[in-house]
């Protein structure tokens, strides 16, 4: 079979399942909120009717665009929320790793035969965080940041030339 035939869903609701197979963190994804135990349909409604109103939106055009920062504001915390994950796993992983260095460092210690301050071990330094590990936020985080800044610049330029927030 030729590359880009066949194999895929051919169905409007295979399609919709299959576009979820490969969620992760839900920062790309195009639904405003799919993160269970994390994030509720009423919090995404409360968190974008606080945005529409911060912008009181005049007309439809407003309002999709005032949406649209909702959601890339909504992004930009899931950025937030793993990148707190990637970094408090990496804190335990790394706590956990000096605390078995300092156990076995122990269990020589106590082995020698008493010792004096030149049988000590060498203090472990703490490792720098891998960036590598941040990398896949980075362009999540572009992304939510553009879809924030390209939404709200034409309501601001919308502002500007004379609509005022809440009038026709």
């Amino acid at each position: 079979m030729a590359r880009g035939q066949g194999g895929g869903p051919k169905t409007a609701e295979g399609k919709a399942r299959s576009s979820r197979n490969a969620v992760k963190h839900g920062v790309r994804s195009p639904h405003p909120f799919i993160i269970e135990g994390v994030e509720s349909p009423e919090e995404w409604e409360e968190f974008k009717l606080g945005i529409i109103e911060s912008w009181q939106p005049v007309g439809m055009q407003e309002l999709e665009l005032a949406i649209n920062v909702a959601f890339g504001h909504w992004r930009l915390r899931r950025c937030r929320l793993n990148e707190n994950a990637l970094l408090s796993k990496q804190v335990y992983e790394t706590e956990y790793e000096l605390q078995q260095a300092d156990a076995d460092d122990d269990e020589d210690y106590d082995e020698d035969d008493g010792g004096g301050e030149d049988d000590l071990p060498e203090p472990v330094p703490l490792p720098v965080i891998d960036p590598e590990t941040l990398g896949p936020q980075s362009a999540p985080q572009a992304d939510s940041r553009c879809l924030v800044d390209g939404s709200s610049a034409p309501l601001r330029g919308l502002r500007a030339k004379g609509a005022q927030p809440g009038h026709a």
